[in-house]
Parts: C-alpha cells; structure tokens; sequence
C-alpha cells in the first residue's frame, strides 16, 4: 500500500491536523476522527489544535457583517472564471 502523500503548501492548523491523524495510527480503518476527538495526550503542545482549527480564532461578527460576506461569497461563485460561465 503506498503511504499517504501530505501536500506541500498548507494552512498549519491543517497540517497539524494531518500529525495528529498519523499519530493516532492514520487513516487505517474506520474511526480516525472518533480516536483523534477521544486523545489523551493533554501534555501534547498540539492538542487543542488536534480537531483543525484554531480554538484561539474567534471572529464575533454582527448580522450585517454576515449577511455582507455571504453576499460576496454567493456573487463570488455566481461569476466563476473559471469556466467564463455567469449564473
């Protein structure tokens, strides 16, 4: 079986993600993320990172504000140039 081939260029939270899950033993079988939720290891530097994100990365946005980006996000998607395609 050929081992898993992490990628370059990654955001660290999720590369830190990627350690914990070979730590806990891979991706072998069913359950990485339930073994990964249920680690132990509090002495580990990484643990409060171990779920993939960054616990101390809180934005508290008005309404407004997120009514405002999903309208960006939603405009973003409807012109995609990808496929030079207009929704």
């Amino acid at each position: 079986m050929k081992s898993y081939q992490p990628r370059k260029h990654k955001k660290p939270v999720k590369a830190i993600r990627e350690f914990c899950i070979e730590c806990m033993g891979g991706y072998e079988g069913e359950g990485h993320a339930k073994r990964i939720s249920e680690c132990s290891s509090k002495d580990c530097s990484l643990f409060e990172f171990r779920l993939g994100n960054n616990p101390y990365h809180k934005q508290n946005l008005t309404d407004e504000q997120r009514k405002e980006r999903a309208d960006r996000i939603k405009l973003a998607l409807s012109h995609d140039k990808r496929t030079e395609k207009v929704a």
